[in-house]
């Protein structure tokens, strides 16, 4: 048995995904938006780099929707 076997009963997706399965992406962004995405989630716009590029993504899906 694996070592994720032994333990995958213990494990749970955090409140904070949306529900549905997510997929990490390495994504290379010059310094200023690093810096702007940090400066999101320091005043409390975002709850993380990750959330603020998900949504900035979906907003730009959206926009091209319409």
């Amino acid at each position: 048995m694996t070592r994720w076997a032994e333990h995958r009963d213990d494990m749970c997706i955090p409140y904070r995904y949306p529900s549905g399965m997510t997929r990490q992406i390495a994504v290379r962004l010059p310094e200023r938006l690093v810096d702007f995405l940090d400066e999101l989630v320091e005043a409390g716009h975002e709850s993380s780099r990750a959330s603020a590029v998900a949504h900035a993504v979906e907003r730009e899906r959206r926009r091209r929707e319409t």
